[in-house]
């Protein structure tokens, strides 16, 4: 934890906080923000796997539809998906909003990609 404001001196050293972080949620940010980079690398490193930017759009349960390059293509999302923001903070399917721009990585077969993290770069707003 971590606090800035201004210190009472009196017996107690109280603090009249006026920002309070929990600095434990940020590393495991971090880590998390380290886990899927690696698991990005190592699987287009062994040829499974690619890199989807474009706009959102028609969001459902588990897909949703992705333009990107001249291509619309549905994707799907599972319970193994890794959903974050920009930021690489933990976000759900419903947080993304149509015309968000979102960054997916997953595999492709005809118009269908099978996501294994998706990131809306559009959050925080």
């Amino acid at each position: 934890m971590g606090a800035s404001g201004k210190v009472a001196t009196n017996q107690n050293f109280t603090i009249d906080a006026a920002n309070i972080r929990n600095w434990s949620e940020r590393k495991e940010e971090r880590m998390t923000n380290k886990e899927i980079k690696k698991q990005e690398r190592e699987s287009r490193k062994n040829g499974i796997g690619k890199i989807f930017v474009g706009i959102a759009s028609s969001i459902g349960a588990d897909t949703f539809v992705l333009s990107h390059a001249k291509a619309t293509s549905t994707v799907h999302v599972s319970s193994d998906t890794k959903i974050v923001n920009r930021n690489w903070a933990k976000i759900l399917l419903g947080d993304i909003a149509v015309h968000d721009r979102v960054r997916v990585f997953g595999t492709k077969a005809n118009s269908d990609i099978t996501a294994q993290v998706v990131s809306d770069i559009s959050l925080p707003r």
